[in-house]
Parts: structure tokens; sequence; C-alpha cells
């Protein structure tokens, strides 16, 4: 009797436990994704937003700086080390960066700024909350958040990519334009 009331209790036990845990589980991890991905959702909002502001001003003073200065520098060292440097460097060299870095950061911010904050946040806001209502726990929620999860890391991966060639761009023509004007004065004066 002792053993099998021992036996019964330890199995029931046992199945209790693992039952419990089980619906533990399930539940814990339920209520988590949904807070988890509510919060992410919430928080990815507010950060792409504070950082496309962000980013957006700090580039625009960047350009604003450092075309501002270059052009400044050009003009007081004189138009004939601009001419010298052109053929030197090349004219392609400095056309060429120049349309790269200002009309591809231009259009490409400009599409990526404006276009996909509008249609972004329309779409976060809009659809997701409706799918949201209709689907809490549901499939589509989760690949939505999938979806929002990837497109937001590729479009950041992007802007810090732009960014990154962009001041690196912009670092390099500025000690480029520096050092080659360095050296054409050191030529023109030792004439």
């Amino acid at each position: 009797m002792m053993k099998m009331i021992e036996m019964m209790t330890i199995t029931m036990m046992m199945k209790m436990i693992e039952m419990m845990t089980i619906t533990m589980m399930m539940k814990m991890i339920e209520m988590m994704t949904i807070t988890m991905m509510m919060k992410m959702i919430e928080m990815m909002t507010i950060t792409m937003i504070m950082k496309m502001i962000g980013m957006m001003t700090i580039t625009m003073i960047m350009k604003m700086i450092g075309m501002m200065t270059i052009t400044m520098i050009m003009k007081m060292i004189g138009m004939m080390t601009i001419t010298i440097i052109m053929k030197m460097i090349g004219m392609m060299t400095i056309t060429m960066i120049m349309k790269m870095i200002g009309m591809m950061t231009i259009t490409m911010m400009m599409k990526m700024i404006g276009m996909m904050t509008i249609t972004m946040i329309m779409k976060m806001i809009g659809m997701m909350t409706i799918t949201m209502i209709k689907k809490m726990i549901g499939m589509m929620t989760i690949t939505m958040i999938m979806k929002m999860i990837g497109m937001m890391t590729i479009t950041m991966m992007m802007k810090t990519i732009e960014m990154m060639t962009i001041t690196i761009m912009m670092k390099t023509i500025v000690i480029y334009t520096i050092t080659m004007m360095m050296k054409t004065i050191e030529i023109m004066t030792s004439q």
C-alpha cells in the first residue's frame, strides 16, 4: 500500500508538474511575445523617428559645413590652384565624387527619409493596429513584426553605411584637397 501510494503520488506529482510547466511555459511565452512585440514596436517607431530626424539634421549640417568649407578654402587659395588640383586629381574624379556625394545622398536620403517615414509610419500605425486588434497572437502579427524588424534593420544598415561612406568620402576629399593644395602651394612658391 505504502509503495503504491508512493508510486501514485510520485507519478501524479510528475504529471501535474509536467502539465503545469507546459501550460505555464505556453502562457509565459504567449504573454512575453505579445508584450515584447508591443514594446519593440513602440520603441522601434520612436527610435526610428528620432534617429531619422537626428540623422537628417546631422547629415544636412555636415553637408553644409563640409561643402562650404571646401568651397571657401578653394576660393581663398585661388582659382589657379583649383585648376591645377582639378588637372592633377582629374576633373572626372571631382565631378564623380561630387555627383556621388551630392546627387546620390540627397536623392537617397530624400527618398529614404521622405517616402519611407510616411509609408512606414502610416503602415505601422494604420495597418498594424488593425491587425494587432484582429489577430493579437496570430501568425500575421508575427510575420508583420518579422518583416518590420527585417526592413528596419536593412534600412538602418543602409543609412549607417550611407552616413559612413559620406563621412569617409568627406574626410578623404578634405584631406586630399588640403594635401594637394599644400603641394601646389609648395610647387608654386619653389618656382
